[in-house]
């Protein structure tokens, strides 16, 4: 008999009750995304999901800058308010920068033999070498512009720059889309870290 029905000799076969359709997004359904891209983007530049802002210290040998930067993420979700237009965000990334640097006997030398002055241009591609990835375009055009002998006190002066970056997010399709990418060669860090939160989303 139990054979009989695994096989269903003659009889009707069984009907299968569909299963309830999967409920519909919410409308906060972009925002959620957001703020898990936005999580993600804190912990591959500041190393804490939880934070929003972090303190990176370079320090190089005697007589290299010593750079000092404060990174800060704010976001802004906007949500649309009129039908048929997506979601917008946006992603603010405040860079404050500080390098310290000490005149070094080269320069004093220099200075005494009256060498020609190093050109804005050596000078821009000789800091890019000794702060690497931690400080700005906008802070390494600062110092390369520097007059020598720049005031100070004693032999060591400090420059100050701030950098100001917003990041415009479109959702379409169920996904964000960033508007204006990180520049892959001066902004490696954010560029990744865009790339990598918006493939997660």
């Amino acid at each position: 008999m139990f054979a009989a029905l695994l096989v269903g000799g003659g009889c009707e076969e069984p009907q299968v009750k569909p299963l309830n359709p999967l409920p519909p997004l919410s409308a906060s359904a972009p925002a959620d995304t957001f703020q898990r891209i936005v999580l993600d983007i804190r912990r591959a530049v500041l190393k804490d999901s939880n934070s929003t802002s972090a303190k990176i210290i370079s320090a190089t040998a005697v007589g290299q800058p010593t750079v000092e930067s404060t990174v800060e993420i704010s976001d802004k979700f906007l949500p649309s308010k009129v039908a048929g237009e997506p979601d917008r965000a946006t992603i603010t990334v405040i860079t404050r920068s500080s390098v310290t640097t000490v005149k070094t006997d080269d320069e004093e030398d220099e200075k005494d033999s009256k060498q020609p002055e190093k050109s804005t241009d050596e000078r821009r591609e000789e800091l890019k070498n000794k702060l690497g990835d931690a400080a700005s375009e906008n802070l390494v055009e600062a110092l390369s512009k520097r007059p020598t002998g720049a005031p100070g006190q004693g032999d060591a002066f400090t420059i100050d720059n701030q950098q100001t970056r917003e990041f415009n997010l479109t959702h379409r399709a169920g996904r964000w889309e960033l508007e204006n990418p990180p520049e892959k060669s001066s902004e490696p860090l954010l560029d990744y870290a865009f790339q990598y939160a918006l493939k997660r989303q």
